[in-house]
């Protein structure tokens, strides 16, 4: 689908023109409607599937994997070490690369117990798209200090984690997921997961925003800035939020659709005081376009 709308400077985002937009098909998709007629759906797709209990809303029933074709997205990102150069909000620090090609994902620990006969992480999982952007996943065995490279091609990369353990319970050391030398995913140590706020919506899905929740140290001064870039490249910035001392301000986004294969990525900048800390919690509606 193709946004129809404008940036709406007074309120520092992009917004759609009366809530509308295009589908492939050149049909048009009023989104407000749309969301009008979820409760509608769930009563249909109860009785189609046979969901036992009581009666719940739309998203607690696709959250419980209830409701083919409706699923919620979540996603962490934090850094501590923002300063006056804009940085993605992930543990590495500064600013993600999006591959230009599909290749195959190198894993290296800085800890040598973290290998497949170790006592920290043996294996670990990497969900992802393809050149495609469809989604697909894969298991790759730790070797310590040393590179494992695992047999697909990822164009993406949305999670990383720890799969299986020996006897620490989690990776020891810092364990990263590149093509070559661009780190696109990194476990922190004594973490189990990835926490970075970058993911691609993958083919033939829709990703509705629900919310960000920032917040930042104590005495930190940064605006979070949430935006992205099309397939094409074409960087956009969605909305900024600007954080004092502590806040913890919770941030409605519209429901403008985020369409398939666009890159999401949330950063920070600090405006003033020492290096600062921040961190988002972002949610997602994921929907099949089928389902338009």
């Amino acid at each position: 689908m193709a946004s129809v709308g404008f940036f709406n400077t007074d309120k520092d985002r992009y917004e759609p023109s009366g809530g509308r937009e295009v589908k492939a098909d050149g049909t048009i998709l009023d989104v407000a409607a749309w969301r009008e007629t979820l409760d509608s759906k769930l009563d249909l797709l109860i009785a189609n599937q046979d969901i036992a209990g009581p009666r719940s809303n739309f998203f607690l029933e696709a959250g419980k994997g209830n409701l083919t074709g409706y699923a919620p997205i979540f996603f962490v990102g934090e850094s501590e070490s923002i300063n006056a150069t804009e940085s993605t909000l992930m543990a590495r620090g500064g600013a993600y690369v999006f591959p230009t090609v599909a290749a195959v994902i190198d894993v290296v620990s800085s800890n040598a117990n973290d290998t497949a006969a170790g006592t920290g992480a043996q294996s670990v999982v990497v969900f992802g798209l393809d050149a495609n952007y469809n989604e697909i996943a894969e298991v790759i065995p730790t070797n310590g200090t040393t590179i494992s490279t695992g047999a697909l091609l990822f164009l993406r990369v949305n999670g990383f984690s720890v799969a299986t353990h020996g006897t620490a319970n989690v990776n020891v050391g810092i364990v990263n997921a590149s093509h070559g030398a661009n780190i696109l995913s990194q476990i922190s140590a004594s973490s189990g997961i990835s926490r970075q706020a970058v993911q691609t919506v993958p083919a033939g899905h829709t990703w509705f925003p629900q919310g960000n929740h920032f917040s930042c140290g104590k005495g930190d001064e940064i605006v979070a800035i949430s935006g992205g870039q099309t397939p094409t490249g074409l960087k956009v910035v969605f909305s900024k939020v600007y954080l004092y001392q502590d806040q913890f301000p919770f941030r409605n986004e519209n429901m403008v659709p985020f369409t398939e294969m666009f890159d999401i990525a949330v950063s920070a900048i600090r405006f003033s005081g020492t290096t600062a800390k921040v961190a988002v919690f972002t949610q997602f509606f994921e929907v099949k376009n089928s389902e338009f």
